[in-house]
């Protein structure tokens, strides 16, 4: 049997803050992680992956949805952890 290392994809996906997708099969990719959510009130408009840290670029918006903040997370990705 063969093992299929994942490829992840990590996208700046709106009031859902960051999705991670492993896209090892890219026909069926699958959500690995997440972070944030619709009730936090913030919204990402861009994403960045620098060794084990991801930067989240938020501003404040109100189309094409709400966004309360305006700034840069940091978060810090450990390969490991979810392979």
């Amino acid at each position: 049997m063969t093992t299929i290392k994942k490829k992840l994809l990590f996208i700046s996906a709106g009031k859902n803050d960051l999705v991670v997708l492993n896209v090892s099969k890219p026909v069926a990719p699958s959500q690995v992680d997440f972070y944030g959510g619709p009730s936090n009130e913030l919204g990402t408009w861009g994403v960045s992956l620098y060794e084990n840290n991801i930067y989240l670029a938020y501003i404040c918006a109100f189309v094409p949805f709400s966004s309360k903040w305006t700034g840069v997370k940091i978060l810090r990705w450990s390969v490991n952890a979810k392979q």
